[in-house]
């Protein structure tokens, strides 16, 4: 619990920044304002409050872990409310130590999203408007919820089902209920899950495969869920952005893909963030010809 407290204060100061031009300085979101059902905004904002008061400050951890690309986060928007002004340390590699590792790193914020979601910032208008995004191995919805805030009509946020309450939750505290919605979307059980979906126009996915064995469930999900899109609507596009961890993985990945009939191009790096891009770090745009 106290992993997902950490990362959603930090998932409202990214969300933060990443709407200010739609939000403005007084932090209302026009026509999307209004928390329905028990679990309001305020209620989990005061929930939060008081589990920080039981637990007892963290001691230091020393990982074997390179530090952060970027800096860390920290915006007025999400200063008063929910939780003192600080950054976060953004691990730029996963620790895979247990068979459980959908769970224990959808609890954290990876680099790929941060760049990600500041790439369809900035690129808004061509990606998001008017557009249905879905995003797989959501995490904690930090890309997604940034389409949300940027101007996409409709966001499904989809996960394994031990991270769709942290999703909710940070739907219900960035006020996007109306826009944003949380569906299971195990990819050992896609095609149960893919069913159930809508069309998306926009399929996105960050650092998502680093070990070899996800790579087959990743594509395969992904060829289910585009598949399902393009047979309702006449453009869809899909977005991933990468971080190489291994060249075998990558090999996997790529073999897989064209396997699936898909090619891909690499977006140039200046066409990212000027403050939110790396050599380390490929965006992909994944399409069939």
């Amino acid at each position: 619990m106290l992993m997902c407290l950490r990362t959603v204060l930090t998932l409202l100061l990214l969300i933060a920044d990443v709407a200010r031009e739609v939000v403005g300085d007084e932090g209302t979101r026009s026509g999307r304002t209004g928390v329905t059902g028990a679990c309001t905004r305020e209620k989990l904002i005061e929930r939060r409050r008081n589990k920080r008061m039981d637990v007892e400050e963290e001691k230091p951890i020393i990982l074997a872990l390179p530090g952060p690309l970027f800096p860390p986060i920290d915006f007025d928007h999400a200063s008063e409310e929910e939780g003192p002004k600080r950054g976060r340390y953004l691990k730029g590699e996963p620790h895979v130590d247990s068979s459980d590792h959908a769970e224990q790193t959808a609890g954290s914020i990876w680099d790929c999203s941060l760049v990600l979601a500041k790439y369809l910032e900035k690129h808004s208008q061509r990606y998001l408007k008017d557009h249905h995004v879905l995003e797989l191995g959501s995490g904690q919805g930090v890309v997604g919820i940034a389409c949300g805030l940027a101007g996409a009509k409709k966001v499904t946020l989809s996960d394994v089902n031990a991270a769709l309450h942290c999703l909710r939750d940070n739907a219900v505290l960035n006020e996007l209920e109306s826009v944003v919605k949380v569906k299971e979307l195990d990819w050992l059980r896609a095609h149960d899950h893919v069913r159930d979906l809508e069309p998306a126009d926009l399929i996105v996915a960050a650092d998502v495969v680093w070990i070899d064995q996800l790579v087959g469930p990743f594509v395969k999900t992904l060829t289910l869920a585009f598949e399902a899109s393009k047979a309702v609507l006449k453009e869809v596009h899909v977005i991933l952005c990468h971080k190489t961890r291994s060249n075998h993985t990558d090999n996997i990945l790529f073999e897989l893909l064209r396997e699936s009939n898909f090619s891909w191009k690499e977006e140039p790096i200046e066409n990212c963030h000027e403050e939110y891009r790396s050599s380390e770090i490929r965006i992909f745009h994944i399409f069939r010809s």
